[in-house]
């Protein structure tokens, strides 16, 4: 089998990394094994060992690789209402990046160095909106499932193949019996960046009115 690895580009946590991520989006995370990840390397298995420990430890480490996707390079000096887009955009985009290992990554107990340096990110943009620290902590959990769920439902549909059974199309019913479902049929959008966006800003809205009535009261 042909590798599809530099013969001259050493063997590194780097180098495994990265051919472990395309084999993954290629195949699928159940496909991966250490084996594979060697032939696709052009190693034997057994050099890997010296740089992983296991598949488990690989796949930890896979996490923490794709989470450095969301550490800015230099301290923010954004406005938090700047700093929480940017950062649900660039996660949104690891998703999509990473569609085959990131239902897997948010199923994980594990806490790596990087998901603890992105919550630090998050926390510390929700502490400049001045809220109190338990408010801090479920407006965070709140960002966290938004655009977490909606990644994972964009993952699923784009996933999802013409011929993959599903429920019964709304067109063959009767639409008398959901009126409120036709009369908006016509203008629900397929875009998922328009949805993701227009998301993204109630939310943003929301806080800044709840800042607003605390400031009045």
């Amino acid at each position: 089998m042909k590798s599809s690895r530099n013969p001259r580009t050493p063997l590194s946590i780097t180098t495994i990394h990265t051919a472990a991520l395309e084999l993954i989006e290629k195949n699928g995370l159940e496909a991966l094994s250490m084996r594979s990840l060697a032939a696709a390397l052009g190693v034997d298995p057994m050099a890997m060992y010296h740089h992983i420990p296991s598949k488990a430890a690989l796949i930890v480490g896979l996490y923490n690789t794709v989470l450095a996707e969301l550490i800015p390079d230099a301290i923010s000096t954004e406005s938090w209402r700047d700093g929480l887009k940017t950062l649900a955009r660039q996660y949104r985009n690891l998703a999509l990046r990473h569609p085959k290992l990131f239902p897997s990554l948010i199923a994980s107990n594990e806490n790596t160095s990087n998901a603890y340096r992105a919550f630090e990110r998050l926390y510390g943009l929700m502490l400049k909106t001045g809220l109190s620290a338990e408010k801090v902590v479920h407006a965070s959990e709140a960002f966290f499932a938004f655009v977490t769920g909606f990644a994972l439902i964009e993952i699923s549909n784009a996933s999802a193949t013409p011929d993959e059974p599903r429920l019964e199309s709304f067109a063959q019913m009767d639409q008398r019996d959901y009126p409120n479902i036709a009369q908006l049929m016509p203008v629900m959008s397929d875009d998922p960046q328009d949805r993701f966006e227009f998301g993204l800003e109630l939310f943003i809205n929301g806080l800044e009115q709840m800042l607003s009535a605390g400031s009045r009261a």
